[in-house]
């Protein structure tokens, strides 16, 4: 795998007409954090499940009678061995099925996106590459390639066409991953060290991103 640089010297410096390969204005925008916080809000909390659920008193098998009789036995009344402040009873005010789900716009989509690139771009962590594709399966080629370029920490592989060979040499490498740019969004980017994305995504991102 070879790493063919578009936006950096291989020592890892920006290189004179960068903005011909990154436009403007996607990648070097006003940065607009806020926006980007409540995106991130929105995207973590629609991967909750909500499917948590606890029984009650009334979905608790057993306690159909009462365990003893209402007076005279010189211990509180109980109605039930089910009632919440007894052992295997059921839950009281427990958790139950709901949705997490808030939706959101594209607008604020595409700004988080233009914030989370812009970041990159500004911090120097963002790699332009001719293109990200290997001709057969090898981690130790990726692990090289990597190196080469000097990256470190959490890195994001963004392609525009799917090769399976790349897909399987860094499934195992801790702390790289991959992703289309069809799926991309910003918290993946914002949560990586580094993004490494090829000049056919770049385009692709011009013509999503408005």
């Amino acid at each position: 795998m070879e790493l063919k640089l578009l936006n950096k010297t291989e020592k890892g410096k920006e290189k004179k007409g960068i903005n011909k390969i990154l436009p403007e204005r996607i990648f070097n925008k006003q940065l607009e954090s806020d926006v980007l916080k409540q995106y991130i809000r929105i995207y973590l909390s629609n991967q909750r499940q909500g499917t948590s659920k606890t029984k009650t008193r009334a979905e608790v098998s057993g306690g159909g009678r009462k365990p003893w009789r209402q007076k005279h036995t010189g211990r509180s009344r109980q109605g039930s061995i089910r009632s919440p402040i007894w052992v295997h009873g059921g839950v009281a005010h427990g958790p139950t099925p709901k949705s997490w789900f808030l939706n959101t716009t594209k607008d604020i989509r595409d700004i988080a996106m233009k914030t989370a690139l812009s970041i990159k771009n500004k911090d120097n962590k963002l790699i332009v590459v001719e293109n990200i594709h290997m001709d057969k399966p090898s981690t130790k080629d990726v692990v090289k390639a990597l190196s080469d370029i000097n990256v470190q920490g959490n890195i994001l592989l963004v392609y525009l066409k799917r090769n399976w060979n790349v897909l399987k040499s860094v499934s195992n490498i801790p702390g790289v991953s991959i992703s289309s740019v069809e799926n991309l969004n910003a918290f993946e980017i914002v949560k990586s060290d580094y993004l490494i994305i090829d000049k056919e995504s770049v385009k692709y991102l011009e013509k999503r991103i408005k």
